[in-house]
């Protein structure tokens, strides 16, 4: 089981992080800034929860986590064969990126977008997003859902 979870800001601006060079899938490119794996026994909050603090040193509330979807995924890489149930997430936070404290081994920098770049990028299937097309369909449809509120 993995998770996906975007942090928008009160302008619908979407926070992203930079994967780190060290990274063996997808590295120096622009992810959920807080995604990862579940561990067994742990809810996918609380594995958001634990991977926004290690990962940048970010506190989440539970009431800024909202549950949107789910779907299963399957990525075929040399050496690699990933099959994953997926929980997608949204957190609803003003996020100061100074005061982030990024993982080195995971995260090389974070950035805002507004949700028209991030748009952008996903319909151009952009080489600077990983490589998840359900987390970037998923995003799509939320943005554009939300666009005028």
């Amino acid at each position: 089981r993995a998770f996906s979870a975007f942090i928008l800001d009160s302008n619908n601006n979407v926070l992203l992080q930079l994967r780190s060079k060290e990274k063996k899938t997808d590295p120096l490119k622009w992810d959920a800034p807080v995604a990862g794996h579940i561990d067994a026994g742990e809810w996918g909050r609380e594995a958001l929860a634990r991977e926004a603090k290690e990962e940048l040193g970010l506190d989440v509330a539970d009431d800024e986590i909202k549950y949107y979807s789910c779907t299963t995924s399957e990525r075929i890489m040399p050496g690699m064969l990933e099959h994953h149930y997926n929980e997608y997430y949204i957190i609803a936070k003003n996020v100061d990126i100074e005061s982030l404290i990024l993982q080195e081994e995971e995260v090389a920098d974070a950035k805002y977008f507004s949700a028209d770049e991030v748009i952008v990028m996903i319909d151009a299937n952009s080489d600077q997003l990983s490589n998840k097309a359900n987390q970037w369909a998923f995003l799509k449809r939320l943005l554009e859902s939300r666009k005028g509120k």
